[in-house]
Formats: structure tokens, sequence, C-alpha cells
């Protein structure tokens, strides 16, 4: 009998305390206000979490009274903690998330272009640009903006020329087909990304190593350059103007002949050679007169 209502009266405890205890119920949606099924909801500090359902809806019950940390964390999107959670006896608290996405990096798993892969696979693969970095360089090109922004990334020149698109070079100069990388701007696969302006890009991520560019399969063996472009988003319209300007001029010039001391020059140092090369007097065996009878008549044509 005495174990019996030792028993009873645990129970009735445990009840007790059951009965005491909140609950915190919320909604996960992403950046564009779409529910998140599946991510993960954890109270820090405890063993107790939740799932989200199809509609992005989540349940925690039975959470001892005090005061918690909340994390929201869904695989592509960085996660959201929120803190100084109350819990009361027999209250339920409503706390909702909104997850944007992006490049989620954790102790398993990195989220690397469009794939996910073991971190281990990975390290020194991936390099993500600061774009704040490449909008405040004055050029309206990608390729001399990415010029030093990254390690192991090469641009090169052919030419000196005004306007010449530069040749982006991840993994070297190991291939006979060419060794331009794979470029993907906002998911689809482009020739040149030199048409993209530095002011509409809102992310860019350059794959190196061939387990991250393995993705997409046998075009990235020479890296992957994957850009992101800014795109509408909701709420009030913003305009943003960023302009510059730049010219160009040779500061020192060098002593050139003139076309009438140059041919001259010629004449003096070889007559027998240039003597009929630039004029001539007379007329050819037809008896056309020759267009430049003599060196004046040269210069002033």
């Amino acid at each position: 009998m005495r174990k019996f209502l030792t028993l009873f009266f645990c129970l009735l405890i445990s009840q007790a305390l059951l009965a005491q205890n909140g609950s915190i119920t919320g909604k996960v949606v992403d950046e564009n206000g779409l529910p998140l099924p599946g991510a993960n909801i954890v109270v820090l500090n405890t063993t107790i979490g939740a799932a989200t359902d199809e509609n992005g809806i989540y349940s925690i019950s039975n959470v001892p009274v005090g005061t918690y940390s909340l994390r929201a964390q869904f695989v592509g999107y960085n996660p959201v903690l929120t803190e100084n959670i109350s819990i009361k006896p027999n209250k339920s608290i409503e706390v909702n998330f909104a997850l944007s996405s992006g490049v989620i990096l954790s102790d398993e798993i990195v989220v690397v272009g469009y794939g996910v892969q073991q971190k281990r696979e990975v390290t020194g693969a991936a390099t993500k640009i600061n774009v704040d970095d490449i909008q405040k360089l004055p050029t309206t090109s990608i390729g001399n903006a990415l010029q030093g922004a990254a390690a192991g990334v090469n641009v090169a020149h052919s030419s000196g020329a005004p306007g010449v698109a530069p040749q982006i070079l991840i993994r070297g100069t190991g291939s006979l087909g060419g060794n331009d990388p794979l470029y993907i701007v906002d998911g689809f696969e482009v020739d040149d990304i030199g048409y993209l302006s530095p002011n509409d890009i809102k992310d860019i991520q350059i794959l190196k190593d061939a387990s991250s560019s393995a993705i997409y399969g046998a075009r990235a063996a020479n890296g992957v350059v994957s850009v992101t472009t800014k795109s509408g988003e909701i709420g009030k319209p913003v305009i943003s103007y960023s302009g510059s300007g730049s010219y160009r001029e040779i500061s020192n010039t060098l002593d050139m002949l003139s076309p009438y001391e140059f041919v001259k020059l010629q004449m003096e140092i070889n007559p027998d050679r240039f003597e009929h090369t630039y004029y001539r007097s007379g007329s050819d065996d037809d008896g056309v007169p020759y267009k430049y009878q003599s060196l004046e008549r040269l210069v002033k044509a």
C-alpha cells in the first residue's frame, strides 16, 4: 500500500508540473512570405524542438516556465535567432520567423551554388565576393572589378585597348579546348558576364575546386562564376543612382618625323632602293603620268 501511495503522489506531482508548462506556436516563411515546410525550430539549451508542416506552421508543447532563445533554420536559408522568449504557466506564445536565402555554413554541410555538399569537400573551394566593394570601384566591367578580389582568380587583359574584355582564369590554363570558366547568371548558363553592370549584382560566388564545380558537370572543368542579380522586392519603390566619369590623355609623347622628313630620310639612306617607291616623275608605258611626281606632291596629298 505504501508503494502504491508513493506512485500515486508522484503521478499527481508530474501532472501538476505539466499543467504549469507553456507552449510556443508560430509560422516560418521565406523572404517572399511563402511558407517553408520542414524548417526546424529549436529551443536552445534544451532538447525541445519541432518542425513545420506543409503550411509552415509549428507547435512546441510542454515548454517549462522560463526565458529561452529560439532558432529557426532551413537548408539553403540563413538561420534566425529570437531571444528573450518568456514562457508562462499554461500560456501559449506565438513566435513567427522570416528566413532569407543565402550561403549557409554549418558543421556538416555547405550550400554552394545550387547544391549541398559536405563541408570537408569544399574547404577553400568556394569564394564569395563582397559586392559592396565591387560597386565602389570606378569601372563598368565585371571582369575588371574581379581583379584582385579573390585568391586564385587571375584576371588578364590581352591588350591595353579601351573596351577590351579581360579574360578570367580560375584554374589556370590546363584545358586544350578553352580556359574560360562556366558563367551562371540567375541559374542560367551564359557565354560572358561583360554585359552585366556591377550595380545590378546581388551576389557573386566563385567555385574553384573540382568537388564544388562538379555540381554543374564537365562544363565546369575550369571553375564556375555564379552571379545572382537584383530583382524586384515587395515594398515601396526605391530609386538609386551611381555614376562615374573618366578620360585618357597621353602625358608624354615622343618626337616623331613628319611624313616629309620620313620620306626624305629614306631617300638619303638608300636612294637606289626607295628612288621609285614613294614618287616618280614622268609617265608609265601607257603614257599615263605618275600620280606623285615629286616629294612635295606626295606630302601634300
